[in-house]
């Protein structure tokens, strides 16, 4: 008897002689037509016979592929700034040939925990190596179709390419995109842009993966869902791509959602009795919760799914994704978005600006979760003065606290600990929407602890 969720099913054969059976099945979307849109930038060759291209962050203003056009032989030499000086290295590139190449390996730094990630630019000099005239173009390529909202769409794909499906989207709250790679030797790297270029959600999927991402749209706008295949054989590759909207459920302070993730891969065929294992999506439920902009939130959850059904077949572990109205600012904006992990465990929040949260929670095989979201009461950190935390738990222990500060300010934690350790992080969100988070080491003494600027605000303290 195999336990699935709060469901047993009797199986009354012997695994020696099970007939399996995979089905993918049949797809009924709308083929749909791509264009593939191909810009290209000559260079200047000076009287040397050299071209230059300075490129920034990022590289010819697109995050497409560049491809050089050269019409003979040429030498590369690429300067770098790094955090301890300028670096060069040489290259040759054999012509005439068009070949891809990136102008975007790039070195960057980060000037504080409330800056974005900086770049710095990469200089590169193409060297005649004959006494013929140099030409060379920068050429970029891309694939670009339509997507309708509630429209399962195909398309065919050209590995090693980025693929732009258009969404126009106007007042929709939350968005599930299904995503079907098709075929088992295609791997796939999935991104979501808004109409400003922030990323809002990815995923990757491998071995004909059906996956959803789910994603908060920024408004009214055109937003692109980006496909980068990969294929190690030639052929026909085809994706699948189903976007919806969804109406998230709001839970309440003090209220308790259970549900069941339904469906399976696994099915008994009513016609042959053969175990048929099929290639379907999973379930995806959307949940919203929001506090007031001065106390924090927690949401709790636990899931209970299959250890395992055959020998043969992996069940979908679930998966439990936050995302917000706010963003992250690292090597580009991006909407706040992070993964929880494991059967049972927490996650704290707090509506700064007024901004909500969402978790979505995707998985099958009649797994049963439950989700709980309540106002911690955290207490607030005192000012100025000393305040003793001891941890006697035998694991880690966390413990959430309020800190208002009413005027700029520092920080800095000394501890005694002489077995374990302690680790402290505050987060915010600021008027520009930017969710900001701050790791604080601690020290043995006051005085040789790091010292950490806080701007005037209200933070989360999780130590």
């Amino acid at each position: 008897m195999l336990r699935i969720g709060r469901k047993a099913i009797l199986i009354t054969f012997t695994l020696s002689m099970l007939l399996l059976v995979f089905i993918v099945t049949p797809a009924s979307a709308l083929y749909v037509s791509a264009t593939q849109e191909t810009h290209s930038q000559e260079l200047n060759i000076t009287d040397e016979n050299k071209g230059y291209v300075y490129s920034n962050y990022p590289p010819f203003g697109t995050r497409d592929i560049t491809w050089l056009d050269i019409n003979q032989d040429v030498g590369l030499n690429v300067y770098r700034y790094h955090s301890s000086g300028w670096s060069d290295s040489a290259d040759l590139v054999n012509g005439p040939a068009v070949t891809e190449y990136s102008f975007a390996s790039y070195h960057s730094y980060i000037p504080g925990w409330l800056a974005d990630t900086s770049f710095i630019p990469i200089f590169t000099e193409f060297v005649n190596t004959t006494n013929d005239d140099l030409e060379i173009a920068v050429d970029q390529k891309r694939v670009v179709f339509p997507l309708g909202l509630g429209q399962q769409s195909s398309v065919i794909l050209e590995p090693y390419l980025y693929h732009s499906g258009t969404l126009t989207l106007s007042t929709e709250e939350f968005i599930h995109v299904t995503i079907d790679c098709r075929t088992d030797s295609v791997s796939m790297n999935v991104i979501v842009y808004d109409h400003e270029g922030s990323s809002l959600g990815s995923l990757f999927l491998n071995g004909g993966d059906v996956k959803i991402l789910p994603f908060r749209p920024s408004g009214p706008g055109t937003y692109a869902i980006r496909l980068y295949p990969m294929a190690a054989d030639e052929g026909l590759l085809v994706a699948e791509i189903l976007p919806v909207a969804v109406a998230p459920q709001t839970i309440q302070y003090g209220e308790v959602v259970d549900d069941v993730l339904s469906g399976s891969e696994f099915i008994m065929d009513s016609g042959s009795g053969s175990i048929v294992i099929t290639e379907k999506a999973p379930t995806a439920r959307t949940y919203k919760f929001s506090s007031n902009s001065t106390h924090a939130g927690r949401i709790g959850y636990s899931i209970n799914y299959p250890e395992f059904l055959l020998p043969v077949h992996i069940p979908y572990e679930p998966e439990l994704k936050v995302t917000s109205d706010a963003f992250v600012g690292s090597s580009a904006v991006m909407r706040y978005q992070t993964q929880l992990w494991g059967d049972i465990g927490q996650h704290y929040y707090q509506s700064f600006q007024g901004e909500s949260y969402y978790l979505t929670v995707i998985g099958m095989d009649e797994a049963i979760y439950s989700i709980y979201n309540e106002e911690i009461g955290a207490s607030q950190l005192p000012l100025n003065e000393a305040f003793y935390l001891e941890n006697n738990h035998l694991n880690t222990h966390t413990v959430a606290y309020q800190l208002s500060l009413d005027e700029d300010s520092i920080v800095k934690v000394n501890s005694t600990e002489n077995v374990g350790d302690y680790g402290w992080v505050l987060f915010s969100v600021f008027d520009d929407m930017m969710y900001r988070v701050l790791g604080v080491i601690d020290g043995s003494s006051f005085h040789n602890a790091p010292n950490y600027y806080l701007p005037a605000g209200e933070y989360v303290v999780l130590g």
